[in-house]
Parts: structure tokens; sequence; C-alpha cells
């Protein structure tokens, strides 16, 4: 079996075998207030620091959280591009 149809077959199992609760938004999103109640104590000191510096837009706490998840997908986007180029960096 080659690495792509283990792939597959892996993907087939979560399409079909997904957990029944996943349709049922009073199971699957029991956890939503915590992270929101949690990000509002964590991402508080980031909201201040940022919102100082730039003035015409107020920052929420739901845009820190996303500007946190993007992070790692930029830095990982720009290390591709830098291996396939270099001079992007410059």
């Amino acid at each position: 079996m080659t690495s792509v149809t283990v792939l597959l077959l892996g993907l087939l199992k979560l399409i079909i075998f997904r957990c029944p609760n996943t349709s049922d938004r009073s199971k699957s999103g029991r956890g939503t207030s915590s992270v929101k109640e949690w990000a509002s104590v964590y991402l508080k000191a980031a909201q201040d620091r940022l919102q100082m510096q730039i003035d015409g837009y107020t920052f929420t706490i739901e845009d820190m959280y996303i500007m946190q998840q993007m992070c790692a997908y930029e830095v990982g986007f720009a290390n591709h591009l830098h291996r396939q180029n270099p001079m992007t960096l410059l």
C-alpha cells in the first residue's frame, strides 16, 4: 500500500466514522465558552499593547486570537518561500 492510499483510507474513515456528536451543537460546542473566557484573560495584555500602536481600529479579543492562529501559517509560508527563493526575505 502506498502512503497516498493509506492517507486516503484514513480520510475516508474520518468521513464515514465521524463522531455522532459532531452535528449536535449542545455537545460539540461545549468548550467554546471556556475558550472565549480564557482568551479574554491571556490575550488582554496583547490587545492593550497593540491598541496603543494603532488609531482607527479597535482590536477585539477575537482579533488577537485570530492573529495568534495565523502566525504559525505565516511563518511556515515565509520559510517555504525562502527555501524556494532566498531573495524573498530581502
